[in-house]
């Protein structure tokens, strides 16, 4: 079966659900961070570091730059001392082009049926969503890969949630109860994908319907084609 032709849900899950909530990295926007890692390694006093980040291991500046605790300004400053790098010795524009080497490209297929399925669900008064633990610089990447004609994110979903704006981020319960409440939505009538389990599994611990995506061997549609 090709891409093209990847059905949608069943009635029976239109009739089940009032949103379908969706992750972005990793899910709609290819990504390696391996390209990040590399583009700062020459660049850091200790090889170590990089080491670090490759095991997923964070500095704080990070969680609280995608929870908008902080701004660019400072998440650049803040960034470069953690990871041994001299002032003055990257630009601006060459902290941001690093930063964000790890967003490749989103697949005009999935572009194609996300709008498919934002239709079927407007058929029957349900919405389509976007929940993202996401900074400010790379919503600003993100956005510039997507089509020209169409190079907004409103063309996709009917809103979009990024945790830079609500001032938290998945796996924290307060990201779903806030999206949950704007949205005036029901846990159980919600269903939610992600490619990271421990976000799943703190979407089901408040009742929403919620599946990991294995980004290695599907996409999300064909997650949904089982419904």
């Amino acid at each position: 079966m090709g891409k093209t032709s990847i059905p949608l849900p069943s009635e029976a899950f239109f009739d089940s659900i009032n949103a379908v909530v969706l992750d972005l990295g990793g899910v709609i926007v290819n990504l390696d961070f391996n390209l990040t890692f590399n583009s700062f390694f020459p660049h850091v006093s200790d090889p170590k570091i990089i080491h670090e980040l490759r095991l997923g291991h964070w500095p704080a500046q990070v969680y609280q730059y995608e929870r908008g605790e902080i701004s660019t300004i400072t998440f650049r400053q803040q960034l470069q001392q953690t990871l041994g790098i001299p002032s003055k010795t990257l630009s601006n524009k060459e902290f941001d082009q690093y930063w964000c080497a790890l967003i490749l490209e989103i697949p005009i297929f999935r572009l194609e049926y996300l709008m498919r399925l934002r239709d079927r669900l407007h058929r029957s008064g349900k919405r389509l969503l976007l929940l993202s633990n996401t900074n400010e610089l790379h919503e600003s990447a993100t956005l510039s890969i997507l089509p020209s004609s169409r190079q907004k994110w409103s063309h996709y979903f009917d809103h979009t949630y990024f945790s830079y704006q609500m001032g938290c981020r998945k796996p924290e319960v307060d990201i779903f109860q806030k999206l949950l409440n704007s949205e005036n939505l029901e846990p159980a009538r919600t269903f939610f994908i992600d490619d990271l389990s421990k976000n799943v599994e703190a979407a089901k611990a408040l009742g929403i319907q919620a599946e990991t995506l294995n980004i290695a061997t599907e996409d999300f549609f064909h997650l949904l084609a089982r419904h």
